[in-house]
Protein backbone atom coordinates (compact mmCIF):
# COMPACT_ATOMS: atom_id res chain seq x y z
CA UNK A 1 0.00 0.00 0.00
CA UNK A 2 1.32 3.68 -1.12
CA UNK A 3 1.22 6.26 1.12
CA UNK A 4 0.97 10.06 -0.31
CA UNK A 5 3.77 11.70 1.23
CA UNK A 6 2.66 15.61 2.43
CA UNK A 7 3.64 18.19 0.37
CA UNK A 8 6.00 20.88 2.44
CA UNK A 9 3.24 23.42 3.22
CA UNK A 10 1.42 20.25 4.41
CA UNK A 11 4.20 19.88 6.99
CA UNK A 12 4.60 23.32 7.97
CA UNK A 13 0.85 23.30 8.88
CA UNK A 14 1.27 20.63 11.01
CA UNK A 15 5.03 21.90 12.80
CA UNK A 16 2.44 24.95 13.34
CA UNK A 17 -0.31 23.32 15.01
CA UNK A 18 2.18 21.23 17.28
CA UNK A 19 3.76 24.79 18.87
CA UNK A 20 0.51 26.37 18.97
CA UNK A 21 -0.88 23.25 21.65
CA UNK A 22 2.47 23.95 23.11
CA UNK A 23 1.96 27.43 24.14
CA UNK A 24 -2.18 26.42 24.70
CA UNK A 25 -2.44 23.42 26.70
CA UNK A 26 0.88 22.35 28.19
CA UNK A 27 3.13 19.67 28.59
CA UNK A 28 0.71 16.59 28.55
CA UNK A 29 -0.76 18.05 25.10
CA UNK A 30 2.53 18.06 24.03
CA UNK A 31 3.66 14.30 24.85
CA UNK A 32 -0.24 14.11 22.81
CA UNK A 33 1.25 16.20 20.15
CA UNK A 34 4.23 14.61 19.84
CA UNK A 35 2.71 11.05 19.31
CA UNK A 36 0.85 12.46 16.48
CA UNK A 37 3.83 13.79 14.97
CA UNK A 38 5.59 10.73 15.41
CA UNK A 39 2.78 8.61 13.70
CA UNK A 40 3.24 11.27 10.06
CA UNK A 41 6.99 10.10 9.83
CA UNK A 42 6.21 7.19 8.01
CA UNK A 43 4.12 9.74 5.02
CA UNK A 44 7.35 12.16 5.64
CA UNK A 45 10.05 9.84 5.36
CA UNK A 46 10.10 10.52 1.11
CA UNK A 47 10.37 14.30 1.98
CA UNK A 48 13.07 13.95 4.30
CA UNK A 49 15.29 11.19 2.91
CA UNK A 50 15.41 13.72 -0.39
CA UNK A 51 16.12 16.60 1.40
CA UNK A 52 12.78 17.96 0.93
CA UNK A 53 12.64 17.18 -2.81
CA UNK A 54 10.99 13.73 -3.24
CA UNK A 55 11.30 10.79 -5.29
CA UNK A 56 13.86 11.40 -7.77
CA UNK A 57 12.89 10.40 -12.07
CA UNK A 58 14.53 11.25 -15.15
CA UNK A 59 11.97 12.59 -16.77
CA UNK A 60 11.21 13.82 -21.03
CA UNK A 61 9.32 15.80 -22.71
CA UNK A 62 6.65 14.15 -25.37
CA UNK A 63 7.31 14.57 -28.63
CA UNK A 64 3.93 15.28 -31.44
CA UNK A 65 3.92 14.16 -34.85
CA UNK A 66 1.95 14.39 -37.88
CA UNK A 67 1.02 10.82 -39.89
CA UNK A 68 -0.74 8.96 -41.91
CA UNK A 69 -2.00 5.80 -40.53
CA UNK A 70 -2.06 2.05 -41.50
CA UNK A 71 -5.66 1.80 -40.74
CA UNK A 72 -6.74 -1.75 -39.88
CA UNK A 73 -10.35 -3.12 -39.69
CA UNK A 74 -12.38 -5.88 -40.18
CA UNK A 75 -14.51 -6.64 -42.94
CA UNK A 76 -16.90 -9.37 -44.58
CA UNK A 77 -17.06 -10.59 -48.29
CA UNK A 78 -20.32 -9.61 -49.80
CA UNK A 79 -22.00 -10.22 -53.50
CA UNK A 80 -21.12 -7.29 -55.79
CA UNK A 81 -24.53 -6.89 -57.12
CA UNK A 82 -27.75 -9.49 -56.35
CA UNK A 83 -31.05 -9.97 -58.44
CA UNK A 84 -34.68 -12.17 -57.17
CA UNK A 85 -36.80 -13.13 -60.25
CA UNK A 86 -40.71 -12.47 -59.05
CA UNK A 87 -43.75 -10.82 -60.58
CA UNK A 88 -46.14 -9.07 -59.21
CA UNK A 89 -49.09 -11.49 -60.67
CA UNK A 90 -49.57 -14.93 -60.60
CA UNK A 91 -47.28 -17.35 -63.05
CA UNK A 92 -46.32 -20.89 -63.64
CA UNK A 93 -42.94 -21.73 -64.34
CA UNK A 94 -43.31 -23.83 -67.41
CA UNK A 95 -39.20 -25.06 -67.41
CA UNK A 96 -35.93 -23.57 -66.23
CA UNK A 97 -33.14 -22.67 -68.52
CA UNK A 98 -30.52 -22.16 -65.52
CA UNK A 99 -30.76 -24.09 -62.60
CA UNK A 100 -28.88 -23.43 -58.75
CA UNK A 101 -25.06 -22.75 -59.46
CA UNK A 102 -25.18 -22.37 -62.71
CA UNK A 103 -23.62 -19.33 -64.28
CA UNK A 104 -25.11 -16.76 -66.39
CA UNK A 105 -24.48 -13.83 -68.43
CA UNK A 106 -26.84 -10.85 -68.40
CA UNK A 107 -29.49 -11.74 -71.27
CA UNK A 108 -28.94 -14.88 -71.19
CA UNK A 109 -32.30 -16.92 -70.53
CA UNK A 110 -33.25 -18.37 -67.01
CA UNK A 111 -37.00 -19.80 -67.10
CA UNK A 112 -39.73 -20.11 -69.85
CA UNK A 113 -43.33 -19.34 -68.62
CA UNK A 114 -46.20 -21.17 -69.00
CA UNK A 115 -48.71 -19.50 -71.74
CA UNK A 116 -51.63 -20.54 -70.84
CA UNK A 117 -51.38 -19.55 -67.53
CA UNK A 118 -51.18 -15.66 -68.46
CA UNK A 119 -53.70 -16.04 -71.44
CA UNK A 120 -56.43 -17.36 -68.62
CA UNK A 121 -55.34 -14.36 -66.76
CA UNK A 122 -55.85 -12.14 -69.21
CA UNK A 123 -58.50 -13.36 -70.29
CA UNK A 124 -59.89 -12.49 -66.76
CA UNK A 125 -58.38 -9.37 -66.35
CA UNK A 126 -60.47 -8.16 -69.33
CA UNK A 127 -63.86 -9.78 -68.31
CA UNK A 128 -63.39 -7.93 -65.22
CA UNK A 129 -62.65 -4.69 -66.44
CA UNK A 130 -65.55 -4.59 -68.76
CA UNK A 131 -68.03 -5.18 -65.45
CA UNK A 132 -66.09 -2.53 -63.60
CA UNK A 133 -66.05 -0.17 -66.59
CA UNK A 134 -69.86 -0.69 -67.07
CA UNK A 135 -70.41 0.06 -63.36
CA UNK A 136 -68.53 3.50 -63.57
CA UNK A 137 -70.11 4.26 -66.25
CA UNK A 138 -73.52 3.84 -64.64
CA UNK A 139 -72.07 5.51 -61.33
CA UNK A 140 -71.20 8.82 -63.21
CA UNK A 141 -74.28 9.43 -64.78
CA UNK A 142 -76.05 9.22 -61.24
CA UNK A 143 -73.69 11.59 -59.96
CA UNK A 144 -73.92 14.43 -62.74
CA UNK A 145 -77.80 13.93 -62.83
CA UNK A 146 -78.50 13.14 -58.69
CA UNK A 147 -80.13 16.64 -58.50
CA UNK A 148 -82.87 15.97 -60.86
CA UNK A 149 -83.03 12.32 -60.31
CA UNK A 150 -83.31 13.58 -56.36
CA UNK A 151 -86.27 16.02 -57.51
CA UNK A 152 -87.81 12.97 -59.32
CA UNK A 153 -88.18 11.12 -56.82
CA UNK A 154 -85.98 8.56 -58.34
CA UNK A 155 -82.85 8.51 -56.07
CA UNK A 156 -82.99 8.80 -52.06
CA UNK A 157 -80.35 11.43 -50.36
CA UNK A 158 -78.62 8.58 -48.55
CA UNK A 159 -77.81 7.09 -52.69
CA UNK A 160 -77.25 11.20 -53.52
CA UNK A 161 -74.64 11.39 -50.65
CA UNK A 162 -73.07 7.98 -51.02
CA UNK A 163 -72.52 8.44 -55.35
CA UNK A 164 -69.24 10.18 -54.86
CA UNK A 165 -67.58 7.90 -53.39
CA UNK A 166 -68.83 5.18 -55.35
CA UNK A 167 -67.50 6.74 -58.35
CA UNK A 168 -64.12 7.18 -56.34
CA UNK A 169 -63.86 3.57 -55.76
CA UNK A 170 -64.70 2.87 -59.05
CA UNK A 171 -62.35 4.40 -60.80
CA UNK A 172 -59.67 2.57 -58.03
CA UNK A 173 -60.44 -0.34 -58.77
CA UNK A 174 -60.32 0.09 -63.04
CA UNK A 175 -56.70 1.69 -62.84
CA UNK A 176 -56.20 -1.39 -60.79
CA UNK A 177 -57.49 -3.66 -62.84
CA UNK A 178 -55.80 -1.37 -66.06
CA UNK A 179 -52.41 -2.48 -64.64
CA UNK A 180 -52.64 -6.43 -64.05
CA UNK A 181 -53.65 -6.45 -68.12
CA UNK A 182 -50.20 -4.49 -68.46
CA UNK A 183 -48.60 -6.40 -66.11
CA UNK A 184 -49.69 -9.62 -67.91
CA UNK A 185 -49.39 -8.86 -71.62
CA UNK A 186 -45.86 -7.57 -70.40
CA UNK A 187 -45.21 -10.88 -68.78
CA UNK A 188 -46.90 -12.53 -72.97
CA UNK A 189 -44.40 -10.68 -74.57
CA UNK A 190 -41.59 -12.13 -72.35
CA UNK A 191 -42.25 -15.60 -71.68
CA UNK A 192 -38.51 -16.21 -71.58
CA UNK A 193 -37.08 -14.56 -68.60
CA UNK A 194 -33.43 -13.15 -69.02
CA UNK A 195 -30.81 -13.05 -66.47
CA UNK A 196 -30.92 -9.31 -65.35
CA UNK A 197 -27.06 -9.63 -64.34
CA UNK A 198 -23.35 -11.40 -65.13
CA UNK A 199 -23.40 -13.89 -62.01
CA UNK A 200 -24.83 -17.35 -60.74
CA UNK A 201 -27.96 -18.99 -59.61
CA UNK A 202 -27.68 -19.74 -55.51
CA UNK A 203 -31.30 -20.49 -55.09
CA UNK A 204 -34.69 -21.86 -57.09
CA UNK A 205 -37.92 -21.87 -54.96
CA UNK A 206 -40.30 -23.77 -57.09
CA UNK A 207 -40.14 -26.54 -59.25
CA UNK A 208 -40.81 -26.75 -63.00
CA UNK A 209 -44.98 -26.40 -63.97
CA UNK A 210 -45.44 -25.01 -60.82
CA UNK A 211 -47.59 -21.91 -60.33
CA UNK A 212 -45.90 -18.99 -57.75
CA UNK A 213 -47.83 -16.75 -56.45
CA UNK A 214 -47.52 -12.89 -56.63
CA UNK A 215 -44.69 -11.61 -55.86
CA UNK A 216 -42.93 -14.55 -54.46
CA UNK A 217 -39.48 -15.26 -55.83
CA UNK A 218 -38.39 -18.17 -58.35
CA UNK A 219 -34.87 -17.62 -58.23
CA UNK A 220 -32.11 -15.93 -56.50
CA UNK A 221 -28.68 -14.67 -58.48
CA UNK A 222 -25.62 -13.12 -57.14
CA UNK A 223 -22.44 -11.67 -58.96
CA UNK A 224 -18.96 -12.55 -57.52
CA UNK A 225 -17.04 -11.48 -59.50
CA UNK A 226 -15.74 -9.02 -58.55
CA UNK A 227 -16.73 -9.63 -55.10
CA UNK A 228 -17.57 -6.91 -52.76
CA UNK A 229 -15.40 -6.77 -49.32
CA UNK A 230 -17.36 -3.96 -46.73
CA UNK A 231 -16.04 -2.86 -43.76
CA UNK A 232 -16.92 0.64 -41.56
CA UNK A 233 -14.77 3.17 -40.14
CA UNK A 234 -14.75 5.95 -37.21
CA UNK A 235 -16.60 9.09 -38.17
CA UNK A 236 -12.83 10.57 -37.65
CA UNK A 237 -11.77 8.88 -40.92
CA UNK A 238 -14.09 10.64 -42.91
CA UNK A 239 -11.44 12.34 -44.81
CA UNK A 240 -9.10 9.37 -44.87
CA UNK A 241 -10.50 7.60 -47.81
CA UNK A 242 -12.10 8.38 -50.91
CA UNK A 243 -13.79 6.45 -54.28
CA UNK A 244 -10.45 5.08 -56.34
CA UNK A 245 -8.38 4.33 -53.04
CA UNK A 246 -6.70 0.71 -52.99
CA UNK A 247 -7.45 -1.26 -49.94
CA UNK A 248 -5.19 -4.43 -49.46
CA UNK A 249 -7.84 -7.07 -47.93
CA UNK A 250 -6.19 -10.40 -46.09
CA UNK A 251 -8.71 -13.26 -46.00
CA UNK A 252 -8.66 -15.28 -42.93
CA UNK A 253 -9.67 -18.52 -43.79
CA UNK A 254 -7.40 -18.58 -46.86
CA UNK A 255 -4.29 -18.41 -44.42
CA UNK A 256 -3.64 -14.91 -44.67
CA UNK A 257 -3.93 -14.58 -47.98
CA UNK A 258 -4.27 -10.79 -49.22
CA UNK A 259 -5.72 -9.63 -52.09
CA UNK A 260 -6.10 -6.17 -53.84
CA UNK A 261 -9.39 -4.22 -53.97
CA UNK A 262 -10.68 -0.50 -55.15
CA UNK A 263 -12.69 1.40 -53.20
CA UNK A 264 -16.02 1.73 -55.13
CA UNK A 265 -18.56 3.12 -52.32
CA UNK A 266 -17.78 5.57 -49.44
CA UNK A 267 -21.08 5.90 -47.43
CA UNK A 268 -22.71 9.58 -46.76
CA UNK A 269 -23.90 9.10 -43.65
CA UNK A 270 -22.92 7.85 -39.93
CA UNK A 271 -24.77 4.47 -38.78
CA UNK A 272 -25.36 5.22 -34.74
CA UNK A 273 -24.37 4.32 -31.99
CA UNK A 274 -21.22 3.64 -32.87
CA UNK A 275 -20.62 6.83 -35.44
CA UNK A 276 -19.17 4.50 -38.10
CA UNK A 277 -19.65 4.68 -42.05
CA UNK A 278 -19.83 2.23 -44.82
CA UNK A 279 -17.05 1.30 -47.47
CA UNK A 280 -17.13 -1.10 -50.07
CA UNK A 281 -14.04 -1.96 -52.03
CA UNK A 282 -14.59 -4.76 -54.69
CA UNK A 283 -11.96 -7.32 -55.76
CA UNK A 284 -11.63 -9.19 -58.76
CA UNK A 285 -12.81 -12.85 -58.31
CA UNK A 286 -12.55 -14.84 -61.77
CA UNK A 287 -11.36 -17.91 -60.40
CA UNK A 288 -14.32 -18.14 -57.69
CA UNK A 289 -11.72 -18.53 -54.87
CA UNK A 290 -13.41 -15.41 -52.66
CA UNK A 291 -16.72 -16.52 -50.64
CA UNK A 292 -19.35 -15.42 -49.91
CA UNK A 293 -19.02 -14.84 -45.81
CA UNK A 294 -15.28 -15.02 -45.77
CA UNK A 295 -14.19 -12.56 -43.06
CA UNK A 296 -10.78 -10.48 -42.92
CA UNK A 297 -8.88 -7.30 -42.64
CA UNK A 298 -9.21 -4.43 -44.95
CA UNK A 299 -5.55 -2.45 -44.24
CA UNK A 300 -5.40 1.26 -46.11
CA UNK A 301 -3.26 4.31 -45.78
CA UNK A 302 -4.95 7.05 -44.45
CA UNK A 303 -4.72 10.44 -45.88
CA UNK A 304 -6.09 12.23 -42.98
CA UNK A 305 -3.09 13.20 -40.96
CA UNK A 306 -3.18 12.46 -36.78
CA UNK A 307 -1.47 13.97 -34.23
CA UNK A 308 0.49 11.11 -32.30
CA UNK A 309 2.81 11.47 -29.44
CA UNK A 310 6.11 9.48 -28.75
CA UNK A 311 8.38 9.56 -25.68
CA UNK A 312 10.97 6.90 -25.05
CA UNK A 313 9.33 3.33 -24.49
CA UNK A 314 10.79 3.33 -21.11
CA UNK A 315 7.70 5.52 -19.84
CA UNK A 316 5.70 2.45 -20.25
CA UNK A 317 4.71 1.04 -17.12
CA UNK A 318 1.90 -2.01 -17.20
CA UNK A 319 -1.06 -1.72 -14.46
CA UNK A 320 -3.31 -4.70 -15.20
CA UNK A 321 -2.47 -5.73 -18.31
CA UNK A 322 -2.75 -2.02 -19.45
CA UNK A 323 0.05 0.46 -20.79
CA UNK A 324 0.43 3.43 -18.33
CA UNK A 325 2.88 6.44 -17.75
CA UNK A 326 3.18 8.73 -15.41
CA UNK A 327 3.00 12.21 -16.15
CA UNK A 328 4.25 14.93 -14.02
CA UNK A 329 2.46 17.81 -13.45
CA UNK A 330 4.29 20.74 -10.90
CA UNK A 331 5.95 18.07 -9.37
CA UNK A 332 3.61 15.72 -8.54
CA UNK A 333 3.30 11.97 -10.30
CA UNK A 334 0.07 11.28 -11.86
CA UNK A 335 -0.50 7.83 -13.36
CA UNK A 336 -2.29 7.77 -16.67
CA UNK A 337 -3.68 4.63 -19.08
CA UNK A 338 -2.39 5.59 -22.68
CA UNK A 339 -3.26 3.84 -25.82
CA UNK A 340 -0.17 2.33 -27.57
CA UNK A 341 -0.63 2.40 -32.05
CA UNK A 342 3.21 1.04 -31.81
CA UNK A 343 6.13 -0.09 -29.76
CA UNK A 344 10.30 -0.68 -30.77
CA UNK A 345 12.84 -1.28 -28.01
CA UNK A 346 13.74 2.92 -28.38
CA UNK A 347 10.47 4.93 -28.39
CA UNK A 348 6.31 4.62 -28.01
CA UNK A 349 4.23 6.01 -30.17
CA UNK A 350 0.83 7.05 -28.51
CA UNK A 351 -2.80 8.33 -30.10
CA UNK A 352 -4.49 8.71 -26.69
CA UNK A 353 -3.65 9.38 -22.82
CA UNK A 354 -1.17 12.33 -22.58
CA UNK A 355 -1.14 15.53 -24.62
CA UNK A 356 1.54 17.09 -26.47
CA UNK A 357 4.59 18.91 -24.81
CA UNK A 358 4.22 16.91 -21.07
CA UNK A 359 6.77 15.71 -18.84
CA UNK A 360 6.58 11.99 -18.14
CA UNK A 361 8.73 9.94 -16.27
CA UNK A 362 11.62 7.54 -18.45
CA UNK A 363 13.43 6.39 -14.91
CA UNK A 364 12.72 6.00 -11.76
CA UNK A 365 8.88 5.06 -11.40
CA UNK A 366 8.99 1.84 -11.09
CA UNK A 367 8.57 2.15 -7.58
CA UNK A 368 6.03 5.61 -7.92
CA UNK A 369 2.87 6.04 -7.19
CA UNK A 370 0.05 8.04 -8.14
CA UNK A 371 0.14 11.37 -6.70
CA UNK A 372 3.88 11.06 -5.32
CA UNK A 373 5.60 14.29 -4.98
CA UNK A 374 8.61 13.54 -7.14
CA UNK A 375 12.48 15.13 -8.24
CA UNK A 376 12.64 16.06 -11.68
CA UNK A 377 16.08 15.54 -13.34
CA UNK A 378 16.29 15.19 -17.18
Amino acid sequence: MSVKPYSPSSLWLIFSAALSTIRAVGHFSLIIGLIVLASTASGCRNFFSRGGLGQAVTVAQVETRKTAPTMTVTATLNASDTATINFPQDVRVEKFAADVGDEVLKGDPLLHLDESELRTQLHQERTARREVQARTEKNQYLLEHRSELREAGKMSDIQSTGIEKEVALDEAELARVDADIAAIEHALSQTTVPSPLNGMVIKRHVAPNETVGAEKPILELVNVDPILATFHLDADEAGGIAIGDTVKVRIDELGGETFDASVRFVGPELHLPDRTFAVWAIIPNPERTLKLGMRGFAEFNSTKEHDVYVIPASAIVMQRNQPHLFVIEEGIARLRRVVVKSITKQEAVLTGGVTANAWVAVKGQEDLADGAIVDMRR
